[in-house]
Order: C-alpha cells, then sequence, then structure tokens
C-alpha cells in the first residue's frame, strides 16, 4: 500500500495567521499535512536562527486540526520540525506560506517566508514559498487553489530538489481577474527607507518604514504581480556570480603580483 504524501507547512506571519490554516484544510486533500510556525510574527527575519536562545514549543488547536509554534524563526522552525517534532517521519514537501504582502525584488533577502523554503532545499526536502499581494487574508480561494496545483506538481515529481519556488499571487477581488502565471526574475530592487521619529517620556525611538524601488522591471516579479500576472520565479542556494569568476581570478593575479 503506498504511503499518503507528507507536507509540512510553516510561514513568518505566526502560527495565528489565518492562511496558513486555510492552506492546512485545502491541502488535507492531498496530502497528511503538519504545521509548525512561529509562535509570534516574525516578518523579515530572513535565514536567522536561533544560536544563544532556548527554543519553547506550544500546541496551538484551531477547529479540527493542531499545529506547533515555535517560540523563534521560520528556519528555527523548520529545523525543529525536522529534526526534533518529526525526527521519525519523511517529508515529501515544504510549503512557506502563505505570505501577506509580496515577496518580489530584494525583498527575498529580508523575508522569513523565503528563508523557511530556503532552509527545506538545505535540508534536502523540496519547498516553494507563496505570497499575496495583500496585507489581510481575505479567504482568498483563488490563491488555495494555485499553491495547491503548484503542491500536486511538487509530489509528482516534477521539479528538481536544488532550486525552489518563489510564487506571488495578486490580490484580486475575482479569480477570473488573474492573467495567467509568469516565469519571472527576480527584480533588480532596493527600498526606499524612512524612520520616523516616535518621541515618548525616555526620549526618541525610530520606526524603520519604506517601500520598494524597482530599478529594471522588464520581465520581473514585480512587474507580472503588478498586471496581475502569478509570478513564479525560480530561486537558487548557489550565489556565486560565475559570470564574474574570470574577473576575479585576474584580480587575485594582480594581487599576487603586487604581494611579490
Amino acid at each position: 500500500m503506498r504511503r499518503r504524501k507528507r507536507i509540512l507547512l510553516t510561514n513568518d506571519d505566526g502560527i495565528e495567521a489565518e492562511s496558513i490554516w486555510a492552506l492546512k484544510d485545502r491541502l488535507f486533500k492531498i496530502a497528511d499535512c503538519e504545521i509548525v510556525a512561529p509562535r509570534h510574527p516574525k516578518s523579515a527575519s530572513s535565514h536567522a536562527v536561533s544560536l544563544n536562545d532556548s527554543i519553547r514549543l506550544e500546541r496551538v488547536r484551531r477547529g479540527k486540526f493542531t499545529g506547533y509554534g515555535v517560540h523563534g524563526t521560520p528556519v528555527d522552525a523548520i529545523k525543529f520540525a525536522l529534526n526534533e517534532l518529526f525526527s521519525d517521519k519523511h517529508f515529501d514537501l515544504i510549503v512557506s506560506g502563505i505570505n501577506l504582502g509580496p515577496n518580489t525584488g530584494v525583498s527575498v533577502y529580508y523575508s522569513g517566508t523565503i528563508g523557511a523554503a530556503r532552509e527545506g532545499i538545505i535540508c534536502g526536502v523540496p519547498a516553494f514559498a507563496v505570497s499575496i499581494a495583500s496585507f489581510v487574508w481575505n479567504g482568498f480561494d483563488y490563491a488555495l487553489d494555485i499553491t495547491s496545483q503548484i503542491a500536486r506538481s511538487y509530489l509528482a515529481g516534477k521539479f528538481p530538489p536544488d532550486y525552489f519556488l518563489n510564487v506571488n499571487i495578486p490580490a484580486v477581488e475575482n479569480a477570473s481577474e488573474i492573467r495567467g502565471m509568469r516565469v519571472t526574475r527576480q527584480a533588480p530592487s532596493k527600498f526606499v527607507e524612512l524612520f520616523d521619529k516616535e518621541r515618548h517620556p525616555g526620549g526618541l525611538s525610530y520606526k524603520l518604514r519604506g517601500k520598494i524601488l524597482v530599478l529594471d522591471p522588464g520581465d520581473t516579479d514585480q512587474e507580472a504581480l503588478e498586471k496581475q500576472y502569478v509570478s513564479i520565479t525560480p530561486l537558487a542556494l548557489d550565489m556565486t556570480h560565475y559570470g564574474h569568476m574570470k574577473h576575479a581570478k585576474a584580480f587575485l593575479k594582480a594581487l599576487k603580483g603586487i604581494r611579490k
């Protein structure tokens, strides 16, 4: 008898986020699902690991489902799930999301949602990250359908294990407004950032805010999202810039010459 597939769900919005429970309800139709996510929101935690802090775990129940809240980062949640909590189980897929707010362009370096999917690949488990361009969860049944379709493809073995997908879904009122799917590149971009002063009895504090500035929009994740396409960007673990290997070798050769 064939074993039922297993999916591990996480996010960086925290285990109380409605989107992760809605996703478990949808994906449970195709696989056994476990939720292990940060106990509290950990947006913009990137690939942070709690090296010097003890990790605590809380069981969280929502309706017919149970999940586990980790007092730590999304990457902590993946590490703990795979190496401690469910060390006796094999997961066929990790899905990180559905994240509230897009993860396009330079955001992929800051995102805890992306970090969790990346950690899955590092641990040898196929993974993808999925976000929606809204900061409020309004059901988004079509986003659950899209995520389920991609998950089915992963479970069928249609993606190689050396990269992961970053999926960004437009926030629309009707599924018919989605114009399709596009394979995109990560937008060259940066954040335009400001610090708002906040006065209090102890003095001043500062709160960061900003927005993404796309430097080259053509065929990118951000452009596709703005045109109401689902953006699918393959991301790799290897950050080596192979196009500049020759330049780096020439620099090293010149540097050795200086040392002589």
